[in-house]
């Protein structure tokens, strides 16, 4: 009797963090070797919505947090995996410093709580493990080039938490035998980058200006300097880690080092612009040749309270053991940056696109004739917005705002009657109402405009509303958002008003600001159906 053929097991790889920039990337590398995938979502409301569409071939979420040992358990005792990547972690360093509590529970004891996990399934002989780290363990006095011998010296809570995980990743390999690896990762940047990160920002508004929709924008250090790569090139460095005979330690860099002014004139270069820089330190500016026009200044309220000044990396003995280099300069990264970001601009899709958009099957969506934008749950019919006392204008990130994609005319929306807001996968119930107050007038009688603020993750509960915006003709923002049942409302002309609109995406992040004339302060405003943005 002829022996039957058996076909081999696909590899089959967990991610924790599939839903960030090196999670996007590293599924769409994984899914090209033929690997089975595995991903840890958060759960909420939001992402539950957003993940209803058909999933990639290849693709199985599991809902779960770092903070959740009991979870990762029953997750990990359920599936084989051949892999496991974690990439999960609270990764702003601004961040750390309003939340240094949570930084350190997600990301120190995430890892912990995840290679415990490991260790008590019998798996540290089974599963070859990834720990993403950073290049900000090296701190300020590093000397030039850091490689995987450089002292670490932390000077952020979020650096101190990974230091925390980079040597529990060791201790573990040398404790228990793991296959476990730690990259040592220093900045590495993308189209697919969180719009709060520094170098995101800047390629936003650089598109907003290129297409007419800014005038200029802020930034905290143009002195920083850092060692900036693709992710796509980083997590083909990070699967080649794990297929080493043994676990290690590497520094993935590209070996050339630019600052934040750097950043800022490839960026301008892109769009055929010349930025010529004066002033020093907090008065300094950058004023495009030819014309004249400030397109940026510094505001010191974007400074971290401690800096790595000057971060270079050797990626010498990755080259050596696996033959990873980079293929992307700063010029051909800032490049991709920029002219996607002028698309999304273009399109009306800018801030309005999450990581979770690389988890869905298009083909299968465009086919049902389904989009995910348009698919907010009918809960938000009769959501609220109040005009009143003002919202919450803290920075998420600190020192990495950047302003929304799109600002109409008052003309482009409802009369006065009434107002329907766009309103796109809204929050959860009672976490949804906006409060406004009334603006402050000019001598002239007309409405003074106010200044671009950001709003409070906080505010939105359980979303994640990270995303800036810009508001014009309106007041400054400074309370807080709550919940109210609807109220229908009309607007008269003859009474006080304020102007503000926003869109929401599937994820909760702020998509578009509108100049709307129609708000009276004191009113509720019912938002009868959910508005394609």
């Amino acid at each position: 009797m002829a022996a039957t053929e058996c076909s081999p097991r696909p590899k089959s790889a967990f991610i924790t963090g599939i839903t960030g920039q090196d999670g996007s990337y590293l599924v769409d590398i994984l899914l090209e070797k033929g690997y089975q995938v595995h991903g840890l979502v958060r759960p909420s409301s939001q992402r539950r919505q957003f993940l209803s569409h058909p999933l990639r071939r290849g693709i199985t979420l599991h809902y779960g947090d770092m903070t959740d040992s009991a979870t990762l358990m029953q997750i990990l005792s359920s599936i084989t995996v051949d892999e496991v990547y974690h990439l999960a972690a609270q990764s702003h360093v601004a961040v750390s410093f309003q939340t240094p509590l949570l930084t350190c529970d997600i990301n120190a004891l995430g890892t912990l709580r995840l290679l415990e996990v490991l260790r008590i399934l019998g798996l540290e002989k089974k599963v070859k493990f990834y720990s993403a780290v950073t290049s900000e363990l090296f701190g300020n006095e590093a000397p030039a080039p850091q490689t995987e011998e450089t002292p670490m010296a932390p000077v952020s809570p979020y650096a101190v938490s990974k230091l925390f995980q980079y040597a529990i990743t060791a201790n573990f390999r040398e404790a228990y035998g793991f296959h476990a690896s730690n990259g040592i990762l220093f900045n590495h940047e993308s189209p697919r980058r969180g719009t709060t990160f520094v170098t995101r920002k800047i390629t936003t508004q650089v598109a907003l200006i290129a297409c007419g929709l800014s005038e200029s924008f802020e930034l905290g250090n143009l002195n920083a300097t850092r060692d900036w790569g693709h992710a796509r090139d980083y997590m083909e460095g990070v699967w080649m880690m794990l297929q080493q005979p043994e676990g290690q330690d590497y520094v993935l860099a590209t070996g050339q080092a630019s600052s934040v002014r750097d950043f800022v004139e490839a960026a301008f270069k892109v769009i055929g612009t010349k930025i010529e820089w004066s002033g020093k330190n907090e008065s300094e500016m950058g004023t495009e040749v030819g014309t004249g026009k400030v397109r940026v200044r510094v505001n010191p309220e974007f400074y971290r309270p401690v800096e790595n000044e000057n971060l270079l990396g050797s990626a010498a003995k990755a080259k050596a053991a696996f033959g990873w280099e980079p293929k992307y300069t700063l010029e051909t990264l800032v490049e991709e940056m920029v002219l996607s970001d002028i698309e999304l601009v273009k399109s009306g899709r800018m801030f309005s696109t999450t990581n979770l958009d690389w988890l869905i099957d298009r083909g299968v969506e465009e086919s049902e004739n389904r989009s995910v934008v348009n698919s907010a749950p009918s809960s938000t019919a009769g959501d609220t917005y109040k005009a009143s006392d003002g919202w919450s204008t803290s920075g998420v990130e600190g020192s990495e705002q950047t302003e929304c994609s799109s600002v109409a005319e008052a003309a482009d929306l409802p009369g006065s009657e009434k107002v329907e807001f766009a309103l796109i996968g809204a929050a959860q119930e009672n976490v949804n109402m906006v409060v406004i107050d009334e603006p402050p007038k000019t001598e002239a009688g007309g409405v003074e405009s106010a200044v671009t603020e950001q709003i409070k993750t906080e505010d939105f509960g359980d979303v994640d509303v990270a995303t800036p915006f810009t508001v014009t003709e309106s007041t400054k923002m400074d309370s807080s958002i709550l919940v109210e049942p609807a109220t229908p409302s009309t607007v008269s002309d003859s009474e006080t008003t304020v102007n503000l609109s926003i869109t929401i995406d599937s994820e909760g992040r702020v998509t578009k600001v509108y100049n709307v004339s129609d708000l009276t302060v004191g009113e509720n405003i019912t938002l009868p159906t959910a508005v394609s943005a």
